[in-house]
């Protein structure tokens, strides 16, 4: 299998100079005190020899701020605000964080905007999309997101991604927030089905490459070097993804790498991710009834697609999207799209 090339444009040392051009205070900044986040929590559960089952949902924590007269100096829990400067793009990752938690904030950006920097007080504090911190105190963020975006067209980038195709503005997306790239001389290969490999790495770069320590799990993931062994890591000790079997010792399991990924393994990724984020866990059970191959469908993976089409990240196949067809692998393109309704329609 050809390395699945991993960019990072993300990653800049100085606000003043993201992506070019940019002003070095945000052009526009949203008044937080009239915004308001929705951020919900649940838990869910799966047995998926395949993949991890879903963690439970984060509950918010309890504040323990004194009050007056109180005497007590103690704060347990802060509150951290993130919010976009205008509707090309979103913040993800407002919530009530324990103290001493990492905090992890996401700017998303639409097609034909870009980030300009995380902005406290107006003082930009990171040029990275993806922003960590320790929570030790109350913070209100803005994401200042700006027009004129300096990201290449992938029409431009990819000889085989074309503007009049279904998924390019889902390509155009995953691009923009550094989620996928392509596989050198030109090609996106839209068509080509995605490896369970290259999913974690795309949930790993959405994520914005966190930390991870190896772990000598797999017997195919081995070699500390290679592209895959950080989000693979990342998806295991996070519950999103496990290996196959249940021989003795971690060494004699295997992941899977260069296997495909099927529709219902990625909806029940997501779903497991979703609930540690504290994202919306909404469901109708009876979601996946309108489909006639219906009784395909894993138990295992039944509530995650029943969430999944629920929350409009995806659907079936087919004119009619009569069939949901749970073993067939996705595309790197239909990949690109669900990972954009998810961020769109479920991350807060």
């Amino acid at each position: 299998m050809k390395k699945f090339l991993i960019t990072s444009f993300a990653a800049i040392a100085a606000c003043a100079v993201i992506m070019g051009g940019f002003d070095k205070t945000p052009a526009v900044i949203v008044n937080a005190a009239t915004a308001s986040g929705n951020n919900s929590s649940g838990s869910a559960s799966s047995n998926n020899p395949g993949n991890g089952g879903n963690s439970g949902g984060q509950s918010s924590a309890s504040s323990n701020n004194p009050t007056p007269g109180s005497g007590s100096q103690t704060q347990n829990s802060y509150s951290i605000k993130a919010y976009a400067s205008n509707n090309g793009g979103k913040a993800i990752g407002s919530a009530t964080y324990e103290k001493g938690k990492t905090v992890t904030l996401k700017a998303i950006v639409q097609d034909g905007y870009a980030f300009g920097g995380w902005f406290e007080n107006n003082i930009c504090v990171s040029g990275n999309p993806t922003y960590l911190f320790t929570a030790d105190r109350d913070r209100t963020l803005i994401a200042n997101i700006t027009v004129n975006n300096t990201r290449a067209r992938v029409e431009n980038v990819f000889t085989d991604v074309t503007g009049n195709k279904w998924y390019t503005s889902a390509v155009q997306f995953a691009y923009n927030n550094d989620m996928m790239a392509g596989y050198g001389n030109g090609l996106f290969k839209p068509e080509q089905a995605i490896t369970r490999a290259e999913f974690c790495a795309v949930m790993y770069n959405a994520d914005g490459k966190p930390d991870v320590q190896w772990e000598n799990r797999f017997r195919d993931v081995q070699s500390k070097d290679k592209w895959y062994v950080k989000p693979v890591m990342w998806m295991v000790q996070n519950g999103f993804a496990a290996g196959y079997g249940d021989e003795v010792g971690y060494t004699q399991r295997r992941f899977g790498v260069g296997d495909y990924c099927s529709r219902e393994h990625v909806v029940q990724m997501l779903h497991s991710y979703a609930a540690m984020k504290g994202y919306s866990l909404s469901t109708n059970i009876n979601a996946s009834a309108k489909y006639t191959d219906k009784a395909d469908i894993a138990g295992w993976a039944n509530n995650s697609v029943n969430w999944a089409v629920y929350q409009g990240i995806l659907d079936g196949t087919g004119l009619d999207q009569e069939q949901f067809k749970p073993r067939q692998a996705i595309t790197r393109a239909e990949c690109a799209a669900i990972m954009r309704n998810f961020l769109e329609k479920v991350a807060k």
